[in-house]
């Protein structure tokens, strides 16, 4: 779980957030020099996934891009034990900064 104004510690996938619409403003000045907040979505099935325990009762995997410099472009797919599968993209992706 990443709190507001901590940074991210990883690249991670959104899948629940304290909004109720299931939205998340990320800062990205460090990666793209831009100052406005970005809008990141989780995938809309998970809307209403909000706390640690919804969260730890997904259980499946992520297939997704290997790491690449394109900040806008990505695609994965949550595969679920129970077959069920949902596509990702850039609107779920959180990146962190990376240093040196």
């Amino acid at each position: 779980m990443v709190k507001k104004n901590e940074q991210i510690p990883s690249d991670l996938i959104l899948i629940g957030s304290s909004n109720d619409d299931g939205i998340a403003y990320i800062a990205t000045a460090e990666l793209d020099g831009e100052t406005n907040l970005k809008r990141r979505a989780t995938v809309k099935e998970f809307g209403d996934v909000h706390s640690n325990e919804q969260v730890s009762a997904i259980q499946g995997k992520v297939d997704c891009d290997q790491p690449n410099e394109r900040l806008y472009q990505f695609q994965g797919r949550i595969s679920l034990e129970d077959g069920k599968q949902y596509s990702l993209n850039a609107d779920q992706l959180l990146l962190r900064v990376r240093s040196g």
